[in-house]
Order: structure tokens, then sequence, then C-alpha cells
């Protein structure tokens, strides 16, 4: 996964609730939480329960879920579905 230069992951965390800290750059909500397990393997305890639906496994819906051209259409997808929902609620 790229991230950019100034980007920075604190390793050695104790909990999940320490691995979010250690985020320096997350998407809405815990979407960094799960970057971090999915894709660069900082699973503490707990860690999927304190991303919610980012965490779950198999899931499409974030940055830590694209790992190629698929799953990356996977997520615009989802994202614009997310979108056209909210929008029909108006």
């Amino acid at each position: 996964m790229w991230l950019p230069d100034d980007v920075t992951v604190v390793g050695d965390v104790a909990d999940s609730a320490s691995a979010e800290r250690a985020v320096c750059v997350a998407e809405r909500e815990f979407g960094g939480l799960a970057l971090l397990g999915k894709q660069y393997g900082v699973q503490p305890e707990g860690w999927r329960e304190t991303a919610g639906h980012f965490g779950e496994e198999g899931s499409h819906c974030s940055v830590a879920d694209i790992t190629d051209s698929d799953s990356l259409a996977a997520v615009r997808a989802y994202k614009q579905n997310m979108k056209a929902a909210a929008k029909a609620t108006r």
C-alpha cells in the first residue's frame, strides 16, 4: 500500500485504542485502524471490533480494502452506493 512520505505508523501498540491513536492519517471513523490491521499486520486484541464495519473481513468499503484493481473498483462502487443512498434520503 502506498503512503505519502510524511505519513508514519507508530509501532509497538498494546491494544486497539492505542493502535487507533497510532494512525497519523485516517479515513473517516476507524478506516485508518482497519488499514493498519488489514495491510500492515498491526492487529492488537479487539482491533476488528474497534474498527467497526471497516474491520470486517471481506469488506470493500475503505482504502484498507484496496489491494488491486478489482478491489479498488469494489470500494468505489461501495462509496458511490453510499452517496446515492444518502442523497435519496434527503
